[in-house]
């Protein structure tokens, strides 16, 4: 969901409600914009790198895994791509669960609709950061922004189907967890 929807979908939202195109476009840009403003794009253009809304794979790759590093992509990807339901849910288990099991995203959430209301009566551009916000977060319905198999409802299985004389057959994939590498489901195990 980049560009297609953050950009045409959300240009459709304005008009039908009214914008003026000129004031369309302001919207969709700002709501498209949020994937690309990167600390390297900004840094290129000599703005504060602390205003980025996305990383780039290489950005990422650099990122440190301390603390900081953590913190600050989970500042960038939780504040402007999707928006966790209910960080206060009673959920049973381990803290270490609990705490990522509140990260779940799903729709109408209480900081969904505060920050639709704080887009409103303000800028163009608010108003297309906050349509990213509310596409992400109905695109990623139900994802929790943190790797966990158990949140995110996979397991260690994934196969790909494989035409062969019979039908088909089952060939596992196996995932490269290095931002800096590139899976290559040609060189995985049959």
């Amino acid at each position: 969901m980049q560009e297609d929807f953050h950009y045409y979908a959300t240009y459709a939202a304005a008009h039908i409600v009214g914008f003026s195109h000129d004031e369309c476009m302001d919207i969709c840009y700002s709501a498209n914009f949020t994937d690309w403003c990167s600390k390297t794009l900004l840094a290129g253009i000599k703005a504060p790198v602390a205003a980025a809304t996305t990383q780039l794979q290489l950005e990422m790759m650099e990122t440190n895994l301390d603390t900081l590093g953590i913190q600050d992509i989970t500042r960038i990807w939780s504040s402007f791509h999707f928006l966790p339901f209910d960080l206060y849910a009673d959920v049973k288990g381990a803290k270490k669960y609990r705490n990522k099991y509140r990260l779940i995203c799903n729709v109408n959430s209480d900081l969904l609709v505060d920050t639709v209301n704080l887009a409103k009566g303000k800028s163009l551009q608010s108003m297309g950061i906050a349509m990213h916000v509310l596409a992400d977060t109905w695109a990623h319905r139900y994802f929790a922004g943190t790797p966990s198999r158990v949140i995110n409802n996979t397991n260690y299985y994934f196969y790909e189907l494989v035409p062969d004389a019979d039908g088909f057959k089952e060939k596992a994939i196996q995932f490269n967890h290095n931002p800096g590498g590139k899976d290559d489901p040609e060189k995985t195990p049959m």
